[in-house]
């Protein structure tokens, strides 16, 4: 049986050096290792945020030399560790005379997350250097709960603003071929864009994806969202779920070339009987999309002849 780290290791899509380093933790923890356990689970950790660093163009108000040296920094063997948990305890910076902040923080996290950061790195060192400081599979489970909590929240500062320029110009024929894959980029969409921003990202990313492919922007629309739900976390697929359902010609439009995806939604039966009542014939492929609810049995039996002869009635009057 899988433990709740492995079904959220396996949810999250990290890289597979991030993903091999989670699975040794794991054994160890499951062998009663748990210096090791931990020690491997900080350094996943650390390697998280050290690609976070990577792939970012750094905060909006920050020197661009001194961002190309953390990235020089974190790519060290011999620094790399320090650069990365450095970068996380840097607050923004204040000019004492003006009191106008003159440089962003690098991470967007509150002051109690640092905190906890420092707190893990300590323990760290209690398994690397074996110091008198107990370690057992509390401690573990303590940080895989610390992470499972709080990774999302830790974005680069000024992380949206930079994704969408990469967006912009991945979109934008004149720097990318229209054919080119963005898969990599929708990777970054975790640990770039805050909750709350979610939605204000995913309506600037479709407005630029709709204005760079006005010959068939649909479409494109349609495949970057499949895209993103094959390649995101729960928390980004629940998201762009969640916007384009209020987008009702996008839904209508993603439902009808993904029929498939409702079951992503998990409808219960009365939010069921709803949908194919009032939204399904709005669908324009509505018997692909009324084929699955039949076959995933999303219709209770007692209702499916009614269901019929609804949907038979209704397209015969669109006609």
């Amino acid at each position: 049986m899988k433990l709740k780290i492995e079904n959220w290791i396996e949810s999250s899509k990290f890289s597979d050096a991030v993903t091999n380093i989670f699975s040794e933790a794991i054994m160890c923890y499951k062998n009663g290792i748990y210096r090791p356990a931990l020690l491997l689970s900080y350094i996943s950790f650390m390697n998280i945020l050290r690609e976070r660093i990577l792939v970012s163009d750094g905060p909006k108000l920050f020197e661009k030399s001194y961002w190309e040296k953390i990235q020089k920094d974190v790519v060290k063997d011999e620094t790399w560790e320090k650069a990365v948990f450095d970068a996380t305890q840097q607050r923004e910076k204040i000019e004492q005379a003006t009191k106008f902040k003159i440089r962003d923080a690098v991470f967007f996290i509150s002051e109690t997350i640092r905190e906890q950061i420092s707190y893990w790195k300590k323990r760290r060192n209690d398994c690397a250097h074996f110091k008198s400081n107990h370690i057992d599979a509390f401690h573990v489970e303590a940080f895989w709960a610390f992470l499972q909590s709080n990774l999302s929240k830790i974005t680069i500062e000024g992380g949206k603003d930079s994704l969408i320029n990469k967006f912009r110009k991945h979109f934008d024929i004149t720097y990318t071929p229209a054919n080119a894959d963005e898969t990599n980029i929708i990777r970054e969409i975790e640990y770039s864009v805050n909750d709350s921003d979610l939605k204000d990202f995913w309506e600037s990313c479709f407005s630029i994806i709709n204005n760079s492919y006005s010959w068939s922007p649909s479409k494109k629309i349609l495949d970057f969202i499949e895209k993103t739900i094959l390649n995101s976390n729960d928390k980004i697929k629940e998201s762009v779920l969640s916007f384009i359902k209020e987008e009702k010609s996008l839904y209508y439009s993603f439902l009808s070339k993904y029929p498939n995806r409702i079951l992503l939604y998990n409808y219960d039966n009365s939010e069921i009987r709803c949908f194919w009542q009032r939204e399904l014939l709005q669908c324009e492929q509505p018997l692909d999309i009324y084929a699955t609810l039949l076959n995933s049995s999303l219709i209770p039996n007692p209702e499916i002849e009614e269901a019929n002869e609804h949907i038979a009635k209704k397209s015969k009057d669109m006609k």
